[in-house]
Order: structure tokens, then C-alpha cells, then sequence
């Protein structure tokens, strides 16, 4: 089972997600098919979303359940964050 630390050093693209954000009026569901540095790339109804990751709460569906995670710990580049010790990030 992973911890939460190593959930945020994962790979996310492919994953489904739901995210809630403060652009966005109702949360959003689908699969993440790109990240960048500040954004999360979501495939929804054949078109795909750019999604802020600041400020935003991401929800994603693992094997073992669904997970929540808040954008603003994974700000960065995706190579930068799965090769980052996170420390006390988390409890």
C-alpha cells in the first residue's frame, strides 16, 4: 500500500480524477492525460480540460479507493516532484 508520500511522487497521467476547483462551478470528472508545471490536463466528454493545479482539490481513483490530494502539493514540474523528498509535507 502506498503512503502519502510516495502517492505525490507517482505518475498521475492515465489516472481518473475528479477535481474541484476555484474557476471551475462543478467538479470535474475524468482521465488525466497530460501535467505540467502548473497545470493538470483532463480528458472529459472527447475534449480535454487545462486545469489550474493551485488551489484546487484532486481526487483520484486508485485500485484501493479514491485518494485527495491538494493541487498546490503537487506545483512543479512532474519529474521535478517524483524525483522530490516531501520531508513533513504530510502527516
Amino acid at each position: 500500500m502506498l503512503s502519502s508520500r510516495d502517492l505525490l511522487r507517482q505518475e498521475f497521467i492515465g489516472l481518473n480524477a475528479r477535481i474541484v476547483s476555484p474557476g471551475i462551478r462543478n467538479p470535474v470528472r475524468g482521465r488525466i492525460v497530460d501535467e505540467t508545471r502548473n497545470m493538470i490536463h483532463l480528458e472529459t466528454a472527447g475534449r480535454v480540460l487545462e486545469i489550474s493545479k493551485k488551489g484546487s482539490l484532486i481526487t483520484l481513483s486508485l485500485s484501493g479507493g479514491d485518494v485527495e490530494i491538494s493541487g498546490d502539493w503537487i506545483l512543479g514540474s512532474p519529474a521535478d516532484r517524483i524525483k522530490k523528498k516531501m520531508g513533513r509535507l504530510l502527516p
